[in-house]
């Protein structure tokens, strides 16, 4: 095996690993039924509630990927145009492989009530590790 393939493997390993990490942090505590987080920074309750705070956790997130993702472009804006553009274009082609990843990841529960929450899950892990890829890869 190559260095490189070695580093590719090991990147596709921390990622699982970091979504896997995020996932955890979200399950389910047995005994709470509040809509809000509980003092661990877990979604519990109802269905309706865990929806309610997995929304929260997803626009907590995307408003953090935002702001990473304006100061990428202003990076790439030092440099020249072309570079916003292909940045543009490389987030365009994330949110479609985002969704698409994650209405696959609902799929495995067919039409089963963890479906929408596995749906949400895999959109707050998605967008987190998408924010610390701007942050890193962009310098800031």
């Amino acid at each position: 095996m190559t260095g490189l393939m070695r580093l590719a493997r090991s990147r596709r390993m921390v990622k699982q690993a970091l979504k896997v990490s995020m996932i955890f942090s979200l399950l389910v505590t047995p005994g709470a039924t509040t809509a809000a987080q509980n003092p661990e920074g877990k979604c519990d309750g109802t269905n309706l509630e865990i929806s309610i705070c997995l929304d929260a956790a997803y626009k907590a997130a995307d408003a953090e990927l935002n702001a990473a993702y304006q100061q990428a472009l202003k990076r790439a804006a030092q440099y020249s145009g072309t570079d916003v553009g292909k940045l543009r274009a490389a987030e365009r082609a994330w949110i479609a492989y985002r969704d698409a990843d994650c209405e696959a990841e609902r799929g495995l529960w067919g039409r089963g009530s963890g479906g929408p929450n596995a749906y949400a899950m895999c959109r707050i892990a998605l967008t987190m590790e998408r924010t610390e890829h701007l942050k890193s890869g962009h310098g800031f």
